[in-house]
């Protein structure tokens, strides 16, 4: 099995062997996949990584999907309503559970923040290189 920081640089491997334009003129996206239980080791090792695509010159830009939809949480119409029916019956998981994935499928922009962002946002600097890193 290998380790996270092997999966790492094979992915920079994979990157940096070139950035070629296909015939549908789209860049090619690498994604680093992990098992749920490494995101502490992630989290620990994201400093470093960051550093060092920094110092390869790529523009990096950290995207956390919890982030967003922490964002659309707070800033939902129906929140106050949310916290006072948790507070009566904190422990009715299913209509909580319901009443949250309404909030996020119901948001218009909600899959233009978690799965679009990176796709869509223009590169800064004539020719940076840029890589999100999801956190």
């Amino acid at each position: 099995m290998s380790s996270l920081r092997a999966d790492f640089d094979e992915l920079m491997r994979r990157v940096d062997s070139g950035r070629e334009f296909t015939h549908a003129s789209y860049e090619p996206i690498f994604y680093l996949v992990f098992h749920p239980r490494d995101i502490l080791e992630i989290k620990r090792l994201m400093p470093a990584w960051t550093a060092r695509l920094r110092n390869d010159n790529w523009q990096v830009e950290v995207f956390s999907i919890a982030d967003q939809v922490a964002e659309i949480f707070s800033a939902a119409p129906m929140r106050n309503i949310w916290l006072a029916a948790d507070r009566k019956n904190p422990l009715d998981w299913v209509k909580t559970n319901q009443s949250l994935a309404n909030a996020l499928t119901a948001n218009p922009h909600f899959s233009y923040r978690v799965g679009f962002r990176a796709a869509v946002a223009p590169a800064t600097g004539s020719s940076m290189n840029r890589v999100v890193v999801a956190g």
